[in-house]
């Protein structure tokens, strides 16, 4: 603080400056030129506890929450037919989840949507979608080998879904996915 207002301070509190709470956190300030009074700060105690709620609250209530399809799956897989000559056999190579697709409604209706954006940050392509107030929006997760698809609907209220590829590995010829973010 300047020195001639902390000398007009100091005088007119008397000759005890500034309280010793607020030296470190708020310094004085005048309301007015004329009657020279100080505006005494808010109290900090209650306030800065009130603002971690206040941004926990809003954080949670509009934050992405990131959204996993299942790894791997285990499945029983047979043959409908058998094939003359040849023997049936099972792999021990893990059923890798390869890619995803987002449906407006449930997947039986096939209305797949399109990615409205796409961008590379970091050499991770970007894939955005944008989803309408009133869409009913799913989600279906392929596996490697297998024509098994996982499926479930987004909370009520989804309008955006982001996703983060990493182009230089692939599952099934498919780039692999890091992160799924829906909000």
């Amino acid at each position: 603080m300047l020195p001639q207002v902390e000398r007009r301070l100091a005088g007119f509190l008397g000759g005890i400056g500034r309280p010793p709470l607020l030296k470190s956190l708020v310094p004085y300030k005048r309301s007015s030129t004329l009657l020279k009074v100080p505006i005494k700060p808010m109290r900090t105690t209650l306030l800065i506890p009130g603002c971690f709620c206040a941004a926990a609250l809003f954080v949670a209530a509009g934050s992405a929450a990131e959204l996993h399809c299942p790894d791997t799956i285990s499945a029983k897989e047979t043959l409908v037919k058998a094939e003359q000559g040849w023997k049936e056999s099972r792999s021990d190579l893990p059923i890798r989840f390869a890619g995803l697709t987002f449906f407006d409604g449930p997947p039986e209706q096939k209305a797949s949507l399109v990615n409205d954006t796409e961008s590379m940050v970091k050499g991770k392509r970007i894939a955005v979608w944008k989803f309408g107030p009133q869409s009913r929006i799913w989600i279906s997760c392929s596996y490697s080998g297998s024509s098994i698809v996982l499926s479930r609907p987004l909370a009520k209220g989804t309008s955006k879904c982001t996703v983060m590829y990493i182009p230089k590995q692939t599952i099934a010829g498919l780039p692999a996915i890091e992160k799924i973010d829906c909000e």
